[in-house]
């Protein structure tokens, strides 16, 4: 069994096999894609359990607010605890939030069960960093992009696989499919998992009173977690609205709307090619155009709609997974760009701002798109991104003033 080491170069490569970095983004890609599985069934699963159809898009919110609670209780665990134990210890979790979830008979038990689901899920945040951590130098970017296009793969497939087996066999099935894919993926990484045991000797009180200390340390994280996070909470509004103007507007069935959701798998694919941006340093321009594209596919959907083009609709769709995809890839870069030491608690920040922004547009999603439609999702979404946009350009021309100012 291989194994990695802070203190050293022992058990970090230039090159791992892309085999094992392939199994390590399907397993956290297999963990996010849960807190994605409710989002096109909350009509369904609230119709079954009662709950308001106004409150609908908190049905997602619970899911993600637990994974923001395990951003700040359980990653920053992976800077003092083996990280191998803690990811399958939490895999472990995983497995009996499903099952309680997909028990669940009233509103209360659900949100227990989706709140823990959470929470557990969040060890994705520790595989991310990990690959970080083996794979040092230039090309890590590459191997750190590889894994994640890997995971947003899996977390856009996630919502046509639950609208399939939801038409099959009730919002349930999905959740108890992804109950075996774990399992069967918890197995497969007992065997390939490297073990990695982090420097850290402090305890688990005063590694989470660090994490302040490390966010006043990293101005570039405290920007881009920010940034993010609004960029999720606009992306969550979209997909939140996307499959209600399928059925509205277009007259879509269930699976039909579940092929439409494949076309934004593409755009996940795209992180390979943002690496490539960042490591030229083209960073903030890549993040600028990426933003404005995001909120010009959301915004020239409104036209789509009008004149029923569906195709039209669903290329915008590819644009705007495309966009945010990449936006994602380069905030993660800058995220992970920290001392070895502090990494899963920077990556914990990072997606804790992250998440919190995602929860906080899936409830606006639903809210805004029950009062005004697809026009009022994507006025909110849209302007989120565009301010973004104007936060990256504006940064990046202060950034450069003051090297002009340097070289003079």
């Amino acid at each position: 069994m291989t194994s990695c080491d802070d203190g050293g170069a022992h058990g970090r490569q230039d090159r791992i096999p892309q085999s094992l970095l392939l199994i390590l983004g399907a397993v956290a890609g297999c963990l996010i894609a849960n807190l994605y599985y409710a989002q096109p069934l909350v009509m369904a699963i609230s119709r079954d359990l009662g709950i308001a159809q106004q409150l609908a898009g908190s049905i997602v919110s619970l899911t993600q607010i637990g994974y923001g609670c395990g951003m700040v209780l359980l990653v920053p665990l992976s800077d003092l605890i083996e990280n191998k134990r803690l990811v399958l210890s939490a895999m472990a979790g995983v497995l009996a939030a499903l099952l309680v979830l997909v028990t669940a008979a009233n509103p209360a038990m659900f949100a227990v069960a989706a709140v823990l689901l959470g929470i557990c899920c969040s060890a994705a945040q520790i595989i991310i960093p990990f690959v970080a951590h083996l794979v040092e130098g230039p090309r890590q970017g590459r191997a750190v992009a590889t894994t994640m296009a890997t995971v947003l793969g899996a977390v856009t497939l996630a919502r046509p696989a639950a609208l399939l087996l939801g038409d099959l066999g009730g919002w349930r099935a999905i959740f108890i499919s992804s109950g075996v894919l774990v399992f069967v993926l918890g197995l497969v990484l007992m065997v390939m998992m490297p073990r990695r045991e982090p420097n850290g000797r402090s305890g688990a009180v005063q590694n989470l009173i660090s994490l302040g200390k490390v966010f006043r340390a990293e101005p570039s994280l405290r920007r881009r977690a920010f940034y993010q996070g609004c960029m999720f909470g606009a992306f969550n509004i979209y997909w939140v609205a996307v499959p209600m103007t399928l059925s509205r507007s277009f007259a879509l069935s269930s699976q039909e709307i579940a092929v439409f959701a494949l076309v934004g798998a593409a755009g996940a694919f795209i992180a390979p090619f943002a690496a490539r941006l960042a490591e030229a340093g083209r960073m903030a321009i890549g993040t600028f155009v990426a933003c404005l594209l995001f909120a010009a596919a959301f915004i020239l959907s409104n036209l789509a709609i009008g004149a029923h083009a569906l195709i039209v609709f669903g290329l915008l769709a590819l644009v705007a997974d495309a966009a945010f995809h990449t936006s994602q890839t380069l905030g993660r870069l800058v995220a992970l760009d920290v001392s070895p030491a502090v990494r899963g608690r920077a990556n914990s920040l990072y997606m804790t701002i992250l998440f919190g922004g995602g929860a906080l547009g899936s409830f606006v999603g639903g809210l805004s798109f029950d009062r005004a439609g697809w026009l009022g999702a994507s006025i909110i979404g849209a302007t989120l991104a565009a301010f973004v946009a104007f936060l990256t350009w504006f940064e990046r021309s202060a950034v450069c003033a003051k090297t002009e100012d340097y070289a003079e």
